[in-house]
């Protein structure tokens, strides 16, 4: 019986441990976007000292921990509180990672903190909203960002063309795979300048709904859009004038096939 206690001590210390590990990184990730989590992480450090102490120990600074990561500041109004809501600490510690690379990519479209914070706070909300992946959403706004000027586009048209191409992957019924593949593949057809190829097969055979809006758009069907795409007519420009041309209907239909 008492080797029976002791062993179970011992794996729920080190699963107490892993938990602080993982915190230790999601927390310096957070950090590393530029959020202040210094004392946070001092408490993380403190923690894996003692960790191996007992079990009790341990999980209790855990979840003094956790509670330390609701009181992070209003940096991260909007991202860190859902995080910390969901919280577990491998969940968080992806999340935070996803955040990290999502302040990185917001960093090189825009200028400023209030800039960066309205592109972090579109893209948080359009992956939320339309179910699609963090990180390829975030590529996605970045491609189109980095070509908004050609594009005529400000922050708010930018996030207005991301926004109308997730809900249609949403209306596609794409699986996660699915949908993160179609919207690196579109990411990379804005940042050609041309979509076509591979780039456009993977949009008519992935999103069939992001298919149709476009040819829509532009006033063809999509059998056309292949015939296009050869001819090389499918330019970012006419894409997102198509996109924008079809926001409403798309609104519409999402609407009634959200979940």
């Amino acid at each position: 019986m008492a080797l029976t206690s002791r062993l179970a001590i011992e794996v729920d210390s080190r699963s107490a441990q892993q938990k602080v590990d993982d915190l230790r990184r999601g927390l310096q990730a957070l950090n590393d976007a530029g959020l202040r989590t210094g004392p946070i992480i001092s408490g993380a450090g403190n923690a894996i000292n003692g960790a191996g102490q007992n079990a009790r120990s341990a999980t209790a600074q855990v979840q003094g921990l956790e509670r330390q990561v609701k009181s992070l500041g209003s940096a991260a109004a909007g991202i860190a509180g859902p995080l910390a809501a969901a919280f577990s600490a491998k969940a968080f510690y992806d999340a935070a990672e996803a955040y990290s690379t999502l302040t990185n990519r917001m960093k090189l479209v825009t200028d400023g903190a209030g800039e960066l914070a309205a592109a972090q706070k579109a893209v948080f909300a359009i992956s939320q909203s339309s179910y699609q992946p963090l990180n390829a959403t975030a590529e996605l706004y970045q491609r189109i960002a980095t070509n908004q000027k050609e594009l005529k586009l400000t922050g708010e048209g930018v996030a207005g063309v991301v926004g109308t191409i997730s809900k249609t992957l949403a209306i596609s019924g794409a699986s996660a795979a699915s949908a993160n593949a179609a919207l690196i593949q579109l990411g990379q057809a804005f940042a050609s300048g041309t979509l076509r190829g591979e780039e456009l097969n993977s949009v008519m055979e992935q999103a069939p709904a992001l298919a149709q809006a476009i040819a829509a758009g532009m006033g063809k069907t999509v059998g056309e859009l292949r015939t296009l795409g050869a001819a090389g007519l499918l330019t970012a420009d006419s894409v997102v004038k198509a996109l924008q041309a079809q926001r409403i209907a798309v609104d519409q239909l999402f609407d009634k096939t959200a979940v």
